[in-house]
């Protein structure tokens, strides 16, 4: 899942699940401040569904894959602003 501490103890971390053909993964990873809960369905090409559940008082950089240039990012069913990094 990608799941990497950005700060000691966990405080910050990176997620950046990358699942090319893989369809469903769940994982739960204890540590010091509290499980993380993270879980996506993905349907290649069309659609990425990621739920991400973190302790509190603690903060995340979630990584997406990318499909297309049309693709929409919500965040508990809101549209979000998304940055795109790397060469498209």
């Amino acid at each position: 899942m990608g799941i990497e501490p950005l700060e000691q103890g966990f405080r910050k971390i990176r997620t950046k699940p990358q699942p090319v053909s893989l369809e469903y993964a769940k994982i739960k990873h204890p540590n010091i401040q509290g499980d993380i809960f993270i879980e996506f369905e993905n349907t290649p090409g069309e659609s990425f569904n990621l739920n991400v559940e973190i302790p509190a008082n603690t903060t995340a950089e979630i990584y997406l894959p990318h499909y297309n240039r049309n693709q929409k990012v919500t965040l508990n069913n809101h549209s979000v602003k998304v940055r795109r990094e790397g060469i498209l």
